[in-house]
């Protein structure tokens, strides 16, 4: 077996390292999960396989602290997007089409890989178990608490207030 490096790039640079076939493989998000499929590449795993939470939203704990507000605005903005997108699939793949200059079957694709991950409801043991299999992939013996890296409580009280269920 060959030996694996682990490459730390971001999401074009990945792409463009798989289509020039400087890397073997990599994980990759939409679009450009759809984008290698059209190009021949083969997708080995989805959101389908695994029940890890994706995306995110950070910040410093001095602006959680400072202005909870704006941290509240910026939430229900990002959650106003995903609502619209939800709710106009069609707008929402004609939108992601022309701004990513995607072709119409590549926007659409990507569109419901990317519906199909986003949820609003996370319970912390699927927090926990991401941080555990995230730990083990690196060879860290170390031991996270969800406290630790993630302040959900603004989140889960936009959630609550707005009804939101996945």
């Amino acid at each position: 077996m060959r030996d694996i490096n682990y490459l730390s790039m971001g999401d074009d640079a990945r792409l463009q390292g798989l289509l020039s076939k400087r890397i073997d493989a990599a994980i990759t998000s939409p679009p450009n999960t759809q984008k290698l499929a059209a190009e021949g590449m083969r997708v080995l795993a989805g959101p389908e396989i695994s029940d890890m939470p994706s995306n995110g939203l950070a910040t410093t704990v001095s602006l959680l602290e400072k202005e909870p507000e704006l941290v509240k605005s910026m939430l229900n903005a990002l959650m106003d997007g995903v609502v619209w997108a939800r709710s106009n699939p069609d707008a929402a793949n004609t939108f992601f089409a022309a701004k990513y200059k995607l072709p119409a079957a590549i926007a659409a694709a990507a569109y419901r890989q990317q519906m199909q991950v986003l949820r609003w409801l996370v319970t912390d043991q699927q927090l926990q178990k991401a941080f555990k299999l995230a730990l083990q992939a690196v060879g860290s013996p170390q031991r996270t608490e969800i406290t630790d890296a993630i302040e959900l409580s603004l989140y889960r009280e936009i959630i609550r207030s707005r009804r939101l269920s996945d």
